[in-house]
């Protein structure tokens, strides 16, 4: 019986009744083909070879019912991602084509897309060309364009990105379908391109409260709190400042809705904001701190900011420190007259410290300070005045070669260079 069966599904697929196509991009459930699918189904788990041995004549007739055929719980959504990228592979022109009815219909009827979300596994540049077409389309409603520039933008098609950021521009349109449209081209553009977007889209809402209030109202839901670092992580210390302040003037901590009760978007907004920050705590570089300082100066009445910044600090440095070598902590402990060097403080203090054993010597018990002036008198009349410039700083860089040689310092990634004329590079 199952040999039978197997064999009438090869039968059918290669052999169909006369299909008519009238029913792709209606709710029509057209039988013969759904009854198409289910063998291709079969075979791809009973005969794999014969399905992929099949003619491209024959995978133009199933592309449509493939791409159409409304799926379930109970279906095997592997099996129908495996059948749509060999689909796709075989009959290109007409799976895109299926794919373009089913949107005019989910657009038309419902105001919302899923057909999109079964192409991950086989997106190009042809499923984007033709989508992009589409969403351009002034037959389809805001939603549904927003959903096709969110899928466009994240594959990076470069035309999709330009022309959204073209769209969303200062001052923004002030007819509602417009204003919407760009909206929604926001959004796609921020959820997906933050940095790449930020100057288009950072002046439409610093300048345009009401829009920028839209925007992340509708950003927040979608990003929730463990998706923050995900978004925090395309975009500069500074960008994700301005954000924070931004964020915390229009939704201030003083007015957060408690957390008992039913959760809305006031929530999540609070969660992203207070998101941002913990972002800003964690990236731990320098850069962070300072934005943190900048805003807590400019938020004053927050004052449990404090504790943010020291716990960023000491992420900061656990983040940028690196160890000195066993090789130089044995050198530290054989000679106490070393000196470990990582940073600029350290590097000035040991300055600062062979500059007074010149000092040192210059008024010692045989002084040298000789050294830095030129007799122009004679014996009986001497007449001191001070060497040059150049001449003190080559003495000074003498001094400091021979002081700072390889018997005292270690200088750990900093390059010490006491050049003629030049500051020293630390």
């Amino acid at each position: 019986m199952r040999t039978r069966i197997v064999q009438a599904a090869r039968q059918y697929v290669t052999n169909p009744p006369e299909m008519d196509t009238s029913w792709l991009g209606t709710n029509t459930f057209y039988r013969p083909a759904s009854a198409g699918y289910r063998a291709l189904v079969l075979l791809m788990a009973a005969d794999r070879a014969f399905v992929d041995e099949l003619a491209e004549a024959v995978w133009k007739i199933w592309a449509p019912i493939i791409v159409a055929y409304p799926l379930d719980s109970f279906h095997d959504n592997e099996m129908h991602k495996c059948l749509l990228r060999t689909a796709y592979s075989k009959a290109p022109e007409e799976v895109i084509s299926a794919l373009i009815a089913v949107i005019d219909r989910e657009n038309r009827e419902q105001g919302h897309l899923f057909i999109t979300r079964r192409f991950e596994g086989c997106w190009d540049d042809r499923i984007a060309g033709a989508l992009f077409e589409k969403a351009c389309s002034s037959e389809m409603k805001v939603s549904c364009v927003g959903t096709l520039f969110d899928l466009l933008i994240k594959h990076e098609y470069a035309p999709a990105t330009e022309y959204a950021s073209s769209q969303v521009t200062v001052p923004l349109p002030a007819q509602d379908i417009q204003r919407e449209r760009a909206l929604a081209l926001a959004e796609a553009l921020f959820a997906n391109r933050p940095y790449e977007s930020w100057e288009a889209i950072w002046p439409c809402i610093r300048d345009d409260i009401e829009f920028g209030r839209a925007l992340l109202e509708k950003f927040a839901g979608s990003y929730r709190h463990d998706r923050v670092g995900e978004f925090a992580q395309k975009l500069t210390e500074t960008q994700l400042a301005d954000m924070y302040l931004w964020l915390e003037t229009q939704y201030p901590h003083s007015e957060d809705p408690p957390h008992q009760g039913p959760i809305g978007t006031r929530h999540f907004l609070a969660e992203f904001r207070d998101g941002l920050l913990e972002q800003l705590k964690v990236r731990g570089t320098p850069e962070s701190c300072q934005q943190l300082r900048r805003i807590a100066n400019e938020l004053p009445k927050l004052n449990w900011l404090k504790w943010v910044i020291l716990e960023a600090e000491e992420n900061t440095r656990r983040n940028t420190w690196e160890p000195p070598t066993p090789e130089q902590i044995i050198k530290l402990v054989q000679d106490s007259q070393r000196r470990y060097v990582e940073n600029g403080e350290q590097l000035l203090e040991l300055l600062c410290e062979s500059l007074q054993r010149l000092q040192e010597r210059l008024h010692g018990e045989k002084p040298a300070v000789n050294d830095l002036w030129d007799n122009r008198g004679n014996a009986r009349h001497p007449q001191y005045c001070p060497k040059d410039e150049p001449h003190l700083s080559d003495y000074l860089a003498r001094h400091l070669e021979q002081d700072l040689g390889p018997t005292r310092g270690i200088v750990v990634n900093r390059e010490v260079q006491i050049r003629r004329g030049e500051q020293t590079d630390i």
